[in-house]
């Protein structure tokens, strides 16, 4: 099926409901409002992402203080940002950088100047303010989160209450704490381990059933799902994904078998394989290794946009963009290397929310605002074609013609400018013609004054012989008058 979603305003161009903002940039992750192919959220750009958690951060006049920074102090960036703070002193130091005068001032540095802010910025990241404010900042993306997710922020509501004036690192490192999750995961694994083992047990026992040809290869399925999901092979799948691979697993048996009683049976030892190992306890002991900053950022990242492989690189796929779309962080873990043909089964709306994205990714491309992806659409596409055997088809026929006419607005300028340039060019022609006249005219009249300057020349020499000559018969005459004389006195 082809899906068309453009929503048109009075000139006929694609809308989203809002401006578009005015950065330009390089990579569709930093478009917002991008909606996630999976589950059809809206994601957060990168800098979306920072945005959300800069409220949290340690404010600038305590951050500024700690002995992270000690080696940056006698910095000229560094005084820049301490100014910054005494102006803004409740504001975290990613927040007020965010500012666009502020951006603009700090443009100005050089490039290691800018560097080094960079890193300042950074490491202020890794403070957060006390457990109720950051509690207060992710209570508003709750019901969008993963339900692991769900449940550590239930916990983290009663240990904001219980310890006001801690941050959720120091919280989560309390040996209490620590002792208390570390108890009810182990208990919970247990658990889930037990009712594993008892699901294959119940499934081998089913198997006893068959005919011996049929009862071999279904124990072997059973021998291969076990070793999944006892590998990491299923660890990051949702349990809708779970239990939709494992329904595959078993697919071609059940449908070749064709006993309805039997399949009935494997599901509902499956409901019971299905359920997500990762909990909200296992989360918050995997938290206490971080720092305030990577805690909060790890559970708003699951809203994050991230790029995710069409094609799978383990199984040969690129890593260029035109293997790509959008997925958020929390679906793009869970896809892991399921092919979009069985994610198109699973989620039915995959298709229609891939057209939405690439309807605003096209919308960039065409306004200027997303660089270096005039192509994306069309090779997208065509990947996207190739991995679910023509299924996922996706309209870009409105983004065709507008190449096609930006296209023809291209020759018809290129065409414009040979114009321009080919009456440059017969004016230049014209002007070399005239100056080689010109050239050829004083050339003549230089060979000419070459001639009159040799003949002047020959001349001169004509006249210095004569003159030369002339004194030199003046002097024989002196001489021979000389002589005359002498021998005249003689004689007297």
């Amino acid at each position: 099926m082809i899906i068309s979603l453009f929503t048109l305003n009075n000139n006929n161009q694609p809308t989203f409901g809002y401006g578009l903002p005015r950065k330009v940039v390089s990579d569709i992750r930093d478009i917002p409002h991008l909606i996630c192919p999976k589950c059809g959220d809206e994601m957060l750009s990168r800098q979306e992402v920072n945005s959300f958690i800069s409220p949290v951060l340690e404010a600038s006049s305590v951050n500024l203080q700690r002995p992270e920074f000690d080696k940056y102090r006698d910095t000229n960036v560094f005084r820049f940002l301490k100014n910054l703070s005494i102006k803004h002193p409740r504001k975290s130091i990613a927040s007020i950088t965010e500012d666009r005068k502020i951006q603009y001032k700090i443009s100005k540095f050089n490039h290691d100047g800018q560097d080094t802010i960079k890193e300042i910025i950074e490491i202020s990241r890794h403070r957060t303010k006390n457990a109720p404010v950051v509690i207060k900042q992710l209570r508003t993306i709750k019901d969008k989160v993963p339900p692991e997710y769900q449940e550590l922020l239930d916990y983290m509501e009663v240990y904001a209450m219980k310890y006001p004036d801690c941050t959720f690192n120091e919280i989560f490192n309390k040996p209490e704490v620590l002792e208390y999750h570390k108890r009810v995961n182990d208990f919970k694994q247990q658990q889930q381990h037990i009712l594993q083992d008892k699901a294959f047990d119940k499934l081998d026992e089913i198997a006893k059933k068959l005919a011996p040809q049929d009862k071999e290869t279904f124990i072997n399925l059973n021998k291969t799902l076990k070793h999944n999901i006892s590998s990491c092979s299923y660890r990051y799948y949702s349990t809708e994904t779970r239990k939709k691979l494992m329904q595959y697993h078993y697919q071609d048996f059940l449908t070749k078998l064709d006993n309805k009683k039997f399949a009935a049976k494997v599901e509902k030892q499956l409901d019971i394989l299905a359920p997500y190992s990762l909990n909200g306890d296992k989360l918050l002991l995997l938290m206490s290794r971080k720092d305030d900053g990577l805690i909060v950022k790890s559970i708003v990242d699951n809203l994050g946009s991230t790029f995710d492989h069409i094609h799978p690189e383990s199984m040969g796929g690129t890593h260029g963009q035109y293997n790509g779309i959008c997925l958020c962080k929390k679906c793009n873990r869970e896809r892991g290397i399921i092919p979009y043909n069985i994610l198109m089964e699973i989620h039915p709306n995959f298709g229609e929310n891939v057209q939405k994205q690439l309807n605003k990714v096209m919308v960039f491309i065409k306004n200027g605002k997303l660089l270096n992806y005039n192509f994306y659409p069309q090779k997208v596409k065509k990947t996207l074609l190739e991995v679910t055997e023509q299924k996922l088809r996706i309209n870009i026929k409105k983004y065709l013609k507008f190449k096609e006419k930006d296209a023809q607005l291209a020759v018809e300028k290129a065409r414009a400018q040979l114009q321009r340039n080919n009456q440059a060019l017969e004016q230049v022609n014209t002007e070399i013609t005239e100056n080689k006249l010109k050239i050829n005219k004083l050339l003549a009249e230089l060979t000419r004054l070459n001639k009159e300057q040799q003949k002047l020349n020959r001349q001169k020499a004509e006249k210095q012989k004569n003159i030369l000559k002339s004194k030199n018969n003046l002097a024989n005459k002196k001489y021979a008058y000389s002589k005359f004389h002498t021998a005249l006195k003689h004689d007297k």
